[in-house]
């Protein structure tokens, strides 16, 4: 898959994890002509809480990580869903009181061995 995502619907939502010490960023759009579901998380794990503006660590590697992000593909499904289990960080660079923007430069693991390759800005206005 490759391309830009381009949001389908009104603006994106971060909303509070689990016990509210983090924050989801649901964002539902389109590759191309493919349908894609990017979830970014940053904080909400115990003793990994969101603290502001910062790196916060995904991948299996970690034993609790204190960020994660997941795409889906067409549904999900065998070949269509990859998450952050190879490492990399989730970057909030802004936490105002009504958004959260960031960036992310990770590859993806995905069924089988297969990888995705996800960069670029994110922000998302809070819920």
């Amino acid at each position: 898959m490759s391309g830009s995502l381009k949001c389908t619907g009104s603006a994106v939502q971060c909303k509070a994890t689990a016990f509210g010490h983090g924050y989801s960023a649901h964002i539902e759009g389109d590759v191309g002509r493919r349908g894609v579901v990017l979830e970014i998380t940053v904080g909400g794990a115990p003793g990994r809480d969101y603290h502001g503006p910062g790196s916060y660590a995904t991948g299996a590697e970690q034993t609790e990580p204190a960020g994660g992000v997941r795409l889906t593909a067409g549904g999900g499904g065998s070949g269509s869903d990859w998450r952050s289990e190879g490492g990399g960080a989730v970057v909030v660079v802004s936490d105002k009181p009504s958004a959260i923007a960031g960036s992310l430069d990770l590859t993806l693991l995905g069924y089988g061995g297969q990888t995705e390759r996800v960069s670029g800005a994110w922000s998302c206005a809070k819920a």
